[in-house]
């Protein structure tokens, strides 16, 4: 949505691509990079996993490790043969959202500089 607002708002600006596009480029890529972890976030679920251990020969004992957000079980692009292709912890959470806030932070003042100076 950004690249084609950014085309709209810079087609009857061409003076102001040069200033702005440049700057506009790389948060652009850095917005697309963290869609899939924002769609991860956003689809993912929490579950608790648990370990098992072999506690003796006559059988297993099964112990929680944690809770994580994973991918539903019904996604097949990101549940593969047991196998998840993430697993977030709070911790993770809390990163991907300070990472989120300091790009938004980044687009919102270089709209602010975009905006004609008025006298």
């Amino acid at each position: 949505m950004i690249r084609e607002a950014a085309a709209a708002y810079f087609k009857t600006r061409k003076q102001r691509q040069s200033a702005f596009g440049l700057r506009l480029k790389p948060l652009i890529d850095e917005y697309l990079a963290y869609s899939n972890r924002r769609n991860e976030i956003a689809h993912g679920s929490v579950k608790k996993v648990f370990l098992t251990e072999r506690k003796s020969k006559k059988g297993h004992r099964q112990g929680a490790i944690g809770l994580y957000l994973l991918p539903s079980f019904f996604n097949p692009k990101k549940f593969k043969d047991e196998v998840f292709t993430y697993r977030y912890t709070s911790s993770d959470l809390i990163h991907y959202r300070q990472e989120f806030t300091k790009l938004s932070l980044r687009i919102g003042a270089l709209r602010e500089d975009m905006q004609p100076k008025r006298r």
